[in-house]
Protein backbone atom coordinates (compact mmCIF):
# COMPACT_ATOMS: atom_id res chain seq x y z
CA UNK A 1 0.00 0.00 0.00
CA UNK A 2 1.36 3.25 -0.87
CA UNK A 3 0.42 7.02 -0.60
CA UNK A 4 1.12 9.91 -2.89
CA UNK A 5 2.27 13.52 -0.94
CA UNK A 6 3.59 16.74 -2.92
CA UNK A 7 4.63 14.11 -6.36
CA UNK A 8 6.37 11.72 -4.50
CA UNK A 9 5.46 8.21 -3.72
CA UNK A 10 5.76 6.87 -0.04
CA UNK A 11 5.65 3.27 0.66
CA UNK A 12 4.59 2.16 3.97
CA UNK A 13 6.56 -0.90 3.61
CA UNK A 14 9.35 1.36 3.64
CA UNK A 15 12.57 1.01 0.94
CA UNK A 16 16.36 -0.32 1.51
CA UNK A 17 19.03 2.13 1.76
CA UNK A 18 20.83 0.19 -1.39
CA UNK A 19 17.68 1.25 -3.62
CA UNK A 20 19.48 4.46 -4.06
CA UNK A 21 20.96 5.26 -6.81
CA UNK A 22 21.53 8.62 -7.91
CA UNK A 23 22.15 12.20 -5.88
CA UNK A 24 18.94 13.22 -6.62
CA UNK A 25 17.19 10.36 -5.37
CA UNK A 26 18.44 11.02 -1.71
CA UNK A 27 15.97 13.63 -1.04
CA UNK A 28 13.29 11.24 -1.81
CA UNK A 29 15.06 8.82 0.72
CA UNK A 30 12.87 8.91 3.40
CA UNK A 31 12.71 7.12 6.54
CA UNK A 32 11.53 7.41 10.33
CA UNK A 33 11.17 4.23 13.07
CA UNK A 34 7.20 3.26 14.33
CA UNK A 35 6.60 5.35 17.14
CA UNK A 36 3.58 6.42 19.14
CA UNK A 37 1.92 9.59 18.74
CA UNK A 38 2.93 12.27 20.99
CA UNK A 39 -0.42 14.96 20.78
CA UNK A 40 -0.61 17.56 18.67
CA UNK A 41 -0.47 20.43 20.99
CA UNK A 42 3.18 20.92 22.03
CA UNK A 43 3.34 25.38 22.80
CA UNK A 44 4.67 24.66 26.22
CA UNK A 45 6.36 21.42 26.37
CA UNK A 46 9.89 23.01 26.96
CA UNK A 47 8.54 25.45 29.79
CA UNK A 48 6.83 22.02 30.94
CA UNK A 49 10.22 20.52 31.24
CA UNK A 50 11.07 19.82 34.92
CA UNK A 51 14.76 18.71 33.70
CA UNK A 52 17.74 21.10 34.77
CA UNK A 53 18.73 23.12 32.09
CA UNK A 54 22.35 22.73 32.88
CA UNK A 55 24.01 19.27 33.76
CA UNK A 56 26.99 20.43 35.75
CA UNK A 57 28.09 17.33 36.37
CA UNK A 58 28.71 17.10 32.90
CA UNK A 59 31.24 19.96 33.34
CA UNK A 60 32.33 20.42 36.58
CA UNK A 61 36.11 20.62 36.66
CA UNK A 62 38.07 18.15 39.16
CA UNK A 63 37.98 19.72 42.51
CA UNK A 64 42.59 19.27 42.56
CA UNK A 65 42.43 22.89 40.80
CA UNK A 66 40.26 25.32 43.21
CA UNK A 67 41.26 28.15 40.56
CA UNK A 68 39.30 26.19 37.75
CA UNK A 69 36.54 25.40 39.94
CA UNK A 70 36.22 28.75 40.89
CA UNK A 71 36.16 29.79 37.40
CA UNK A 72 33.43 27.09 36.55
CA UNK A 73 31.50 28.49 39.15
CA UNK A 74 31.85 32.36 38.41
CA UNK A 75 31.61 31.69 34.29
CA UNK A 76 30.14 28.13 33.93
CA UNK A 77 33.17 27.29 31.66
CA UNK A 78 34.95 24.41 32.68
CA UNK A 79 38.89 24.43 32.06
CA UNK A 80 39.10 20.49 32.25
CA UNK A 81 37.52 19.47 28.74
CA UNK A 82 35.02 16.75 29.39
CA UNK A 83 34.76 13.83 26.73
CA UNK A 84 32.01 11.59 25.86
CA UNK A 85 32.05 8.12 25.69
CA UNK A 86 31.84 6.07 22.39
CA UNK A 87 28.49 4.64 23.71
CA UNK A 88 26.92 8.10 24.16
CA UNK A 89 28.63 8.82 20.56
CA UNK A 90 27.04 5.99 18.84
CA UNK A 91 23.55 6.76 20.67
CA UNK A 92 23.78 10.55 19.24
CA UNK A 93 24.66 9.09 15.94
CA UNK A 94 21.66 6.75 16.19
CA UNK A 95 19.12 9.94 17.27
CA UNK A 96 20.96 12.08 14.45
CA UNK A 97 19.97 9.65 11.75
CA UNK A 98 16.76 9.51 12.69
CA UNK A 99 16.47 13.38 12.96
CA UNK A 100 17.37 13.56 9.94
CA UNK A 101 15.03 10.67 8.23
CA UNK A 102 12.11 12.60 10.44
CA UNK A 103 12.95 16.23 8.15
CA UNK A 104 13.15 14.23 4.72
CA UNK A 105 9.82 13.31 5.65
CA UNK A 106 8.34 16.23 7.27
CA UNK A 107 9.41 17.73 3.96
CA UNK A 108 7.97 15.72 1.72
CA UNK A 109 4.36 15.39 3.70
CA UNK A 110 3.79 19.00 4.66
CA UNK A 111 6.27 21.29 2.65
CA UNK A 112 7.66 24.47 3.84
CA UNK A 113 6.59 26.54 6.40
CA UNK A 114 5.27 29.85 5.91
CA UNK A 115 6.21 31.00 9.26
CA UNK A 116 9.32 31.02 10.36
CA UNK A 117 11.74 32.99 8.38
CA UNK A 118 13.80 35.97 9.13
CA UNK A 119 11.76 38.38 10.34
CA UNK A 120 9.76 35.72 12.94
CA UNK A 121 14.17 34.79 13.77
CA UNK A 122 14.53 38.32 14.62
CA UNK A 123 10.99 38.55 16.88
CA UNK A 124 12.72 35.36 18.66
CA UNK A 125 16.02 36.90 19.52
CA UNK A 126 15.29 40.20 19.95
CA UNK A 127 11.87 39.38 23.06
CA UNK A 128 14.71 36.39 23.86
CA UNK A 129 17.11 39.00 25.02
CA UNK A 130 14.74 41.23 26.26
CA UNK A 131 13.25 38.50 28.71
CA UNK A 132 16.60 37.26 29.69
CA UNK A 133 17.93 40.70 30.86
CA UNK A 134 14.79 41.73 32.21
CA UNK A 135 14.42 38.38 34.47
CA UNK A 136 18.18 39.69 35.95
CA UNK A 137 20.58 37.75 33.34
CA UNK A 138 24.10 39.71 33.64
CA UNK A 139 25.36 41.58 30.59
CA UNK A 140 28.52 39.33 30.07
CA UNK A 141 26.61 36.29 30.77
CA UNK A 142 24.00 37.08 28.21
CA UNK A 143 25.88 38.29 25.16
CA UNK A 144 27.71 34.92 24.77
CA UNK A 145 24.46 32.33 25.13
CA UNK A 146 23.05 34.53 23.06
CA UNK A 147 25.13 34.09 20.14
CA UNK A 148 24.92 30.48 20.67
CA UNK A 149 21.24 30.56 20.31
CA UNK A 150 21.28 32.42 17.06
CA UNK A 151 23.47 29.71 15.73
CA UNK A 152 21.20 26.66 16.75
CA UNK A 153 18.22 28.43 15.54
CA UNK A 154 19.57 29.63 12.02
CA UNK A 155 22.49 28.15 11.88
CA UNK A 156 24.85 31.54 11.38
CA UNK A 157 28.31 31.12 13.20
CA UNK A 158 29.33 34.98 14.82
CA UNK A 159 26.07 36.66 15.54
CA UNK A 160 27.08 39.33 17.69
CA UNK A 161 25.49 40.93 20.03
CA UNK A 162 26.56 44.24 21.34
CA UNK A 163 24.62 44.94 25.04
CA UNK A 164 24.18 48.00 26.91
CA UNK A 165 22.30 49.35 30.22
CA UNK A 166 19.35 50.41 27.76
CA UNK A 167 19.70 49.26 24.34
CA UNK A 168 20.91 46.29 22.23
CA UNK A 169 21.93 45.70 19.17
CA UNK A 170 22.59 42.41 16.83
CA UNK A 171 24.31 41.90 13.98
CA UNK A 172 23.85 39.36 11.70
CA UNK A 173 26.44 38.22 9.02
CA UNK A 174 24.40 36.19 6.76
CA UNK A 175 22.16 39.24 6.12
CA UNK A 176 24.73 42.09 7.07
CA UNK A 177 22.11 43.90 8.87
CA UNK A 178 22.18 45.49 12.60
CA UNK A 179 19.00 45.84 14.52
CA UNK A 180 18.47 48.03 17.68
CA UNK A 181 16.22 47.32 19.94
CA UNK A 182 15.31 48.59 23.67
CA UNK A 183 16.51 46.10 26.78
CA UNK A 184 15.48 47.23 30.25
CA UNK A 185 16.97 46.01 33.72
CA UNK A 186 14.54 44.13 35.85
CA UNK A 187 14.67 40.88 38.35
CA UNK A 188 12.00 38.21 37.81
CA UNK A 189 13.14 34.77 38.85
CA UNK A 190 9.88 32.93 37.24
CA UNK A 191 10.31 35.08 33.37
CA UNK A 192 14.56 34.36 33.99
CA UNK A 193 13.42 30.43 34.86
CA UNK A 194 10.96 29.77 31.59
CA UNK A 195 12.63 31.86 29.06
CA UNK A 196 16.18 29.82 30.14
CA UNK A 197 14.47 26.81 28.90
CA UNK A 198 13.95 28.32 25.63
CA UNK A 199 16.90 29.37 25.33
CA UNK A 200 19.39 26.48 25.99
CA UNK A 201 17.09 24.76 23.97
CA UNK A 202 18.03 26.79 20.57
CA UNK A 203 21.51 26.27 21.96
CA UNK A 204 21.43 23.15 21.80
CA UNK A 205 20.98 22.49 18.29
CA UNK A 206 24.43 23.57 18.31
CA UNK A 207 25.80 21.14 20.08
CA UNK A 208 26.45 17.94 21.16
CA UNK A 209 24.99 17.81 24.76
CA UNK A 210 21.32 19.36 26.30
CA UNK A 211 23.04 22.35 27.03
CA UNK A 212 25.06 25.29 25.54
CA UNK A 213 28.63 23.85 25.58
CA UNK A 214 29.80 21.02 23.11
CA UNK A 215 31.42 18.19 24.76
CA UNK A 216 34.25 17.17 23.21
CA UNK A 217 33.63 13.48 21.27
CA UNK A 218 35.13 11.67 18.77
CA UNK A 219 33.73 11.45 15.02
CA UNK A 220 31.69 8.49 14.35
CA UNK A 221 33.15 5.60 13.20
CA UNK A 222 32.47 4.31 9.50
CA UNK A 223 30.28 1.32 11.17
CA UNK A 224 28.59 3.45 13.40
CA UNK A 225 27.31 5.92 10.59
CA UNK A 226 26.28 2.80 8.27
CA UNK A 227 24.58 1.23 11.36
CA UNK A 228 22.64 4.00 12.10
CA UNK A 229 21.76 5.56 8.68
CA UNK A 230 20.31 1.77 7.47
CA UNK A 231 18.81 1.17 10.82
CA UNK A 232 16.63 4.43 10.90
CA UNK A 233 15.98 4.38 7.56
CA UNK A 234 13.48 1.57 6.92
CA UNK A 235 9.83 2.72 6.79
CA UNK A 236 7.94 5.82 7.22
CA UNK A 237 7.08 7.10 10.59
CA UNK A 238 3.08 8.17 9.37
CA UNK A 239 1.59 7.75 12.30
CA UNK A 240 2.79 11.25 13.30
CA UNK A 241 0.75 14.39 12.90
CA UNK A 242 2.49 17.37 11.60
CA UNK A 243 2.59 18.87 15.50
CA UNK A 244 3.90 15.50 17.17
CA UNK A 245 6.34 15.40 13.80
CA UNK A 246 7.73 18.51 14.21
CA UNK A 247 8.41 18.45 18.61
CA UNK A 248 9.98 14.42 17.81
CA UNK A 249 12.89 15.92 15.29
CA UNK A 250 13.25 19.42 17.43
CA UNK A 251 13.89 16.90 20.89
CA UNK A 252 15.94 14.32 18.87
CA UNK A 253 18.27 17.34 17.79
CA UNK A 254 18.54 18.92 21.56
CA UNK A 255 18.41 15.38 23.27
CA UNK A 256 21.57 14.26 21.13
CA UNK A 257 23.63 15.98 17.77
CA UNK A 258 22.02 18.97 17.14
CA UNK A 259 21.54 19.80 13.20
CA UNK A 260 23.51 22.38 12.94
CA UNK A 261 26.33 20.60 14.97
CA UNK A 262 25.79 17.81 12.63
CA UNK A 263 26.63 19.81 9.78
CA UNK A 264 29.83 21.17 11.34
CA UNK A 265 30.68 17.60 11.75
CA UNK A 266 29.63 16.55 7.99
CA UNK A 267 32.11 16.99 5.75
CA UNK A 268 34.29 14.75 8.12
CA UNK A 269 31.31 11.64 7.98
CA UNK A 270 30.76 12.02 4.79
CA UNK A 271 34.77 11.57 4.03
CA UNK A 272 34.49 8.51 6.34
CA UNK A 273 32.17 6.83 4.52
CA UNK A 274 33.25 8.15 0.79
CA UNK A 275 33.46 4.45 -0.33
CA UNK A 276 29.84 4.07 0.28
CA UNK A 277 27.49 6.48 -1.66
CA UNK A 278 24.24 5.62 -0.18
CA UNK A 279 25.51 6.47 3.46
CA UNK A 280 27.39 9.29 2.00
CA UNK A 281 24.14 10.36 0.37
CA UNK A 282 22.20 9.82 3.55
CA UNK A 283 24.12 11.97 6.07
CA UNK A 284 24.47 14.75 3.50
CA UNK A 285 22.87 17.88 5.09
CA UNK A 286 21.27 20.62 1.76
CA UNK A 287 20.22 23.73 2.42
CA UNK A 288 16.42 23.23 2.62
CA UNK A 289 16.43 20.82 5.53
CA UNK A 290 19.00 23.29 7.21
CA UNK A 291 15.80 26.09 6.15
CA UNK A 292 13.48 23.48 6.84
CA UNK A 293 14.90 23.16 10.79
CA UNK A 294 15.73 26.78 11.29
CA UNK A 295 11.98 27.10 10.51
CA UNK A 296 10.86 24.69 13.28
CA UNK A 297 13.25 25.65 15.72
CA UNK A 298 11.66 29.53 15.50
CA UNK A 299 7.77 28.51 15.11
CA UNK A 300 8.69 26.45 18.50
CA UNK A 301 10.48 29.51 20.31
CA UNK A 302 8.01 31.92 19.07
CA UNK A 303 4.86 29.79 20.62
CA UNK A 304 6.92 29.67 23.80
CA UNK A 305 7.95 33.25 24.26
CA UNK A 306 4.14 34.07 23.43
CA UNK A 307 2.71 31.78 26.17
CA UNK A 308 5.47 33.28 28.80
CA UNK A 309 4.44 36.74 27.73
CA UNK A 310 1.05 35.61 28.05
CA UNK A 311 1.20 33.98 31.50
CA UNK A 312 3.39 37.28 32.86
CA UNK A 313 0.48 39.78 31.29
CA UNK A 314 -1.94 37.63 33.49
CA UNK A 315 -0.10 36.62 35.99
CA UNK A 316 -0.80 38.61 39.85
CA UNK A 317 2.34 37.98 41.85
CA UNK A 318 0.57 39.58 45.28
CA UNK A 319 -2.72 39.89 46.36
CA UNK A 320 -4.31 43.53 46.81
CA UNK A 321 -4.02 43.45 50.02
CA UNK A 322 -0.50 42.19 50.20
CA UNK A 323 0.28 45.38 47.99
CA UNK A 324 -1.68 47.61 50.01
CA UNK A 325 -0.12 46.82 53.23
CA UNK A 326 3.05 46.97 51.89
CA UNK A 327 2.37 50.58 50.68
CA UNK A 328 0.92 51.56 54.12
CA UNK A 329 3.95 50.54 55.53
CA UNK A 330 6.87 51.90 53.31
CA UNK A 331 4.63 55.25 53.00
CA UNK A 332 4.52 55.66 56.96
CA UNK A 333 8.09 54.09 57.67
CA UNK A 334 9.30 56.81 55.53
CA UNK A 335 7.43 60.05 57.02
CA UNK A 336 9.09 58.52 60.72
CA UNK A 337 12.07 58.24 58.93
CA UNK A 338 12.73 60.77 57.09
CA UNK A 339 10.77 63.22 58.56
CA UNK A 340 10.62 62.30 62.16
CA UNK A 341 6.65 62.39 61.87
CA UNK A 342 4.92 61.52 64.62
CA UNK A 343 2.86 58.39 65.47
CA UNK A 344 -0.37 59.76 63.80
CA UNK A 345 1.45 61.68 61.20
CA UNK A 346 2.81 58.12 60.67
CA UNK A 347 -0.85 56.40 60.01
CA UNK A 348 -2.20 59.27 58.07
CA UNK A 349 1.12 59.01 56.18
CA UNK A 350 0.45 55.09 55.20
CA UNK A 351 -3.00 55.35 55.16
CA UNK A 352 -2.47 58.42 51.97
CA UNK A 353 -0.02 55.71 50.17
CA UNK A 354 -2.53 52.64 50.47
CA UNK A 355 -5.29 55.65 48.18
CA UNK A 356 -2.81 56.12 46.03
CA UNK A 357 -1.55 52.89 45.41
CA UNK A 358 -5.67 52.25 44.92
CA UNK A 359 -6.24 54.81 42.82
CA UNK A 360 -3.32 53.84 40.67
CA UNK A 361 -4.78 50.23 40.51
Amino acid sequence: MSSSTNGCTLSSQGSSISDINTDEECDNFLAADESTYIGDNHRESILRDSRPAYNFHQFIPSAHHPLNLARWFATGAAADEPSMSDVEVDENTRKAARMLSLLREYKVRFGMPSRGGPRDEQWVLTELCRGLYSGGTPLWTLKPVMSKAAEGMTGARGVEFSLFPRSAFVFAPTSGATIMFSIQRGFNISTLTQMEKVLVRLASFATNTRSVHNVEADSPKVAVLMRAARGKSTQFGLKYHQEALSKEILDLASEGMGLFYLVSQAEEMQTKAADNKQVQCFWEVTPSIKELFSRLATIEADRAIEAIREKHDSQVLYPWAVLLLFRFVSSAGAAGLWFSASWLDMIVAGIMGAVVGMLEG
